[in-house]
């Protein structure tokens, strides 16, 4: 088993109306843009939620044009144009699932991108399964996302929603990881339930993880 990713996709949104589908796995970035030169656009997302198979980890606002060393046929193209805008939006799949992104340009083209989120394989990864107990907060429903940060330079966050009883599975790579659950509902999403020690992801499945949610005194 190991921890190697393949390399990060980069999409171009089609023109015309067009349709575009992508395979990225939980835990994977991917870039999406405008293939034309002089184009910048705004992207829309269908479901919209924050919590879905996406979300936009890194924005590339433009001012001036940053060239890249090479273009490949049907990536976004380069230099970036002298104007301010949205060149490229970065995602991170966090969950399974399917989530259309809709593109629209400044030349008036616009597409579509489905991304298919696929969940990591039982070569590569460990199944991490566990329970949120809420039943200390007497005024909040419990937490309703789990979220798995791994420690290293460039982390790669991933989400699991628990089921009515609170318990939560997932699969993730090798690694250490801090877990954490909150609820928009439970301190309008910032107060967060935390596992005080670290999970640590190597060479067998983990069953046991409880994440005790506690009201502040």
């Amino acid at each position: 088993m190991s921890g190697h990713q393949p390399p990060e996709q980069v999409v171009a949104f089609p023109t015309g109306g067009g349709h575009v589908d992508v395979t990225v796995q939980v835990g994977e970035h991917m870039t999406v843009g405008w293939s034309g030169c002089g184009e910048h656009g705004s992207v829309e997302t269908s479901p919209a939620d924050s919590w879905g198979p996406l979300t936009s980890s890194d924005v590339s606002v433009y001012t001036s044009p940053r060239p890249t060393p090479s273009v490949r046929p049907g990536e976004p193209c380069c230099p970036r144009p002298q104007a301010d805008g949205v060149f490229s939006v970065r995602y991170l799949a966090q969950l399974p699932g399917t989530q259309v992104l809709h593109g629209k340009g400044s030349a008036g083209s616009d597409g579509d991108i489905a991304v298919t989120v696929t969940p990591l394989t039982a070569q590569e990864s460990r199944l991490v399964s566990g329970v949120v107990d809420s039943s200390g907060l007497h005024d909040h429903p419990g937490p309703e996302v789990v979220y798995f940060q791994p420690a290293g330079d460039n982390p790669t966050q991933t989400i699991a929603k628990p089921g009515a009883d609170g318990h939560f599975s997932s699969r993730l790579r090798p690694g250490t990881y801090t877990l954490t659950a909150t609820s928009p509902s439970y301190n309008d999403g910032r107060a967060q339930c935390v596992l005080k020690q670290p999970v640590v992801v190597s060479v067998a499945d983990i069953g046991d993880v409880r994440i005790v949610c506690t009201e502040r005194r």
